[in-house]
């Protein structure tokens, strides 16, 4: 489905950053010449020691349980004698530079097969800190590793005078980011996609006890095969903090991660004005501070999973939900802002409001053919992932996820859900490593099938779906073999007229 039309894609501005370089030479080095210049910069440099740099894995010991091992000097990764090794090998063409962020940039290591974050730091006091939560992850990731969440591999840190960087070696991950899959206007199974991404969320929150805190669509990588095969993780955790330190440190208060994803209780703290407008539309008056132990874990769990409703509608839609309806407060750029109403508790129904003719339920034209038994599902996910208040935790929504779920696993689970009488239910029970040719028919038998032979009865859209014309319902559709062999179709559609 194409909705570009709904409204002019907005282009983002970022925030205005301040830039200031040590390389500009002060007003009374003006007049020095180029060689005294040269050599106060070579002096300067000398004096930038590295005070300490170390390396540390983790080991598994036959207990189940890790131990901690600093790196010996001679068996450094990051590091040689002269001090960052990383440069070097760079240069060697050892390394690619993989991506890039506001905080440092990551490599692909073509001789290890691995990838390496390097994140720089203006003091000493952050370093520390995200030293022992990188450590925390590292343990966590070596100890409890989850197929949906990226694997740590070692970590590193240089303190010099003027340089503070933290390294982390991590596993590679195959595939592109779902953001850039998405744009290409490619579909995979929205409900099957959710589960996978919950089990990463779930194991994060229960297994390591810690918060993404910027879940979006470019944190999580697809590997895709298929529609219904594909593989997700979900990266950049390092970004996060543990649950106990959201309440030790009150990191709640400060605004971590993407206005696009933010759900509407991260703003709180930011703006008085919202924080009037929602206590009185949604009768909060509890602050964080007065909940309980267990209320503020339970709170904070809960941010991700508003970020995760953003996620599935950029999915099922592949638009951003706030770039339709607008962010819960003006930030830099052309998105509007969104006030809050009695009326709408959830951002899937602000979007029907403003866009009613794209609602899933009246709307089975969104997804292909193969996926329209999700619909239903889907529509009720986006409502419960994206409340404004009172979310669900993520253990319930994994319970109806899994009452839901239509034949998720190559056809051997059967839908619990309401049974939808359409060629959806007989695609559906085929597996979906690839969708071969043959007999593709309707619950009501007929007895003759009518054939396509000609690609010229059959056209193609830009994703590689095939879409074929039916005159009536009870039509049952058998595709020539040879079609398929051409490689000129890999996945269909069947729109009836």
């Amino acid at each position: 489905m194409n909705i570009s039309h709904l409204e002019p894609k907005p282009t983002l501005i970022p925030t205005p950053l301040l830039i200031e370089s040590r390389n500009i030479p002060k007003e009374e080095e003006l007049n020095l010449s180029l060689s005294t210049i040269q050599r106060k910069a070579t002096t300067k440099k000398k004096k930038n020691k590295c005070k300490s740099k170390a390396e540390y894995i983790y080991i598994k010991k036959s207990n189940k349980k890790t131990e901690r091992k600093r790196i010996k000097k001679e068996k450094y990764y990051f590091f040689d004698s002269d001090g960052d090794l990383i440069e070097k090998k760079f240069k060697q063409n050892n390394l690619v530079i993989k991506g890039r962020g506001m905080f440092g940039k990551v490599y692909y290591d073509k001789t290890r097969g691995s990838s390496t974050k390097v994140i720089k730091f203006n003091n000493k006091k952050n370093l520390k800190y995200d030293k022992e939560k990188i450590s925390y992850l590292l343990k966590k990731t070596t100890e409890l590793s989850s197929e949906y969440i990226v694997k740590f591999i070692r970590i590193g840190y240089l303190e010099c005078t003027y340089e503070l960087n933290l390294y982390i070696e991590m596993e590679n991950i195959e595939g592109i980011e779902l953001i850039n899959f998405i744009d290409k206007k490619n579909f995979i199974s929205p409900l099957l996609a959710l589960k996978k991404i919950c089990e990463g969320l779930y194991h994060l929150q229960e297994s390591y006890k810690f918060i993404h805190n910027d879940l979006k669509s470019s944190n999580i990588m697809i590997s895709f095969r298929d529609i219904y095969d594909f593989s997700i993780k979900i990266i950049d955790i390092d970004g996060g903090h543990t649950i106990d330190d959201y309440i030790k440190y009150n990191i709640d208060e400060k605004i971590f991660g993407t206005p696009l994803y933010f759900s509407p209780e991260k703003l709180l703290n930011l703006s008085d004005s919202f924080k009037r407008d929602f206590c009185d539309v949604f009768k909060s008056n509890k602050s964080f501070k007065s909940l309980t132990h267990i209320e503020k874990k339970e709170y904070i769990k809960k941010q991700d999973i508003y970020s995760l409703g953003v996620i599935l509608f950029e999915i099922i839609y592949r638009r951003n939900l706030h770039t339709l309806i607008g962010t819960f407060l003006k930030f830099p750029g052309n998105v509007k802002q969104y006030s809050l109403v009695n009326t709408i508790g959830n951002g899937y129904d602000a979007f029907v409001i403003n866009y009613p003719k794209y609602d899933l339920k009246k709307n089975n034209k969104i997804l292909p053919t193969v996926l329209e038994a999700e619909l239903k599902s889907l529509s009720e996910l986006l409502k419960i992932l994206l409340r404004f208040y009172e979310r669900l935790t993520l253990t319930e929504i994994k319970k109806f996820i899994d009452q839901n779920e239509v034949h998720l696993v190559g056809g051997n689970k059967k839908s619990k859900s309401t049974t939808h009488t359409s060629i959806t239910s007989s695609l559906a029970s085929t597996p979906r490593s690839s969708f071969t040719p043959g007999l593709i028919s309707m619950p009501s038998q007929i007895s003759k099938p009518r054939t396509f032979s000609k690609t010229s009865e059959i056209s193609k859209s830009e994703n590689g779906i095939f879409f074929v014309k039916v005159s009536e319902k009870s039509d049952a559709i058998e595709i020539e073999p040879s079609l398929f062999k051409s490689k000129q179709f890999n996945k269909i559609d069947i729109n009836y007229i």
